[in-house]
């Protein structure tokens, strides 16, 4: 179906080589990430064979991690990029959809949409739970039908916790098993 898209309505024809081109122009681009990392190099190696085998060049560069988030944050000098976030407890995004955070945030494609921002700030705002959570699911609504990123996964991990420890409570949305460690404490035992 891509190749039909990119035949038809785009203009986009497969030369001898496999790739597509329009106006002598190849269908080509680089995606930045960050280098040491096996699980995003890998994700890396399947895009690049997933694009060419619809006949698209995608380079991925591999730079080390603080030059990366220059790149992203300061330059704004990429066509593409794969990163990785880790979200909190808390379910606010701001710092990646409002318009407001294009530069000091995370908003790093230049997103806005002004009901998000507004969305959000209500999110934020409200003590109430259930008005909360409507506010959200709201915004992800609007920011999935936009689409200014492409979400490709939410990894589960499996945590072993010895059962001396007490207070320790896994989260669903934070990479950090420690986020409430001040309030674990061990019991006596073997």
């Amino acid at each position: 179906k891509g190749g039909l898209l990119l035949d038809r309505k785009a203009g986009w024809a497969k030369g001898g080589d496999g790739v597509r081109a329009k106006d002598g122009v190849p269908l080509a681009f680089e995606m930045y990430t960050y280098s040491g990392d096996k699980t995003i190099e890998g994700y890396a190696s399947v895009f690049q064979e997933n694009w060419k085998a619809i006949g698209v060049t995608m380079t991925p560069k591999y730079e080390e991690f603080s030059a990366f988030v220059t790149r992203l944050t300061k330059t704004f000098d990429f066509q593409a990029f794969l990163v990785g976030f880790f979200w909190n407890v808390d379910p606010d995004q701001q710092t990646m959809w409002d318009t407001k955070q294009y530069g000091p945030g995370f908003n790093l494609y230049n997103y806005s949409n002004p009901k998000v921002d507004e969305l959000l700030e209500k999110a934020l705002r409200t003590l109430d739970k259930a008005e909360r959570t409507q506010y959200y699911v709201d915004a992800q609504n609007l920011i999935l039908a936009d689409a200014p990123a492409l979400i490709i996964d939410f990894p589960k991990d499996i945590w072993g916790v010895s059962s001396r420890l007490k207070n320790f409570i896994p989260n669903a949305v934070s990479f950090a098993a420690t986020w409430n460690a001040y309030q674990w404490y061990v019991t006596d035992g073997k």
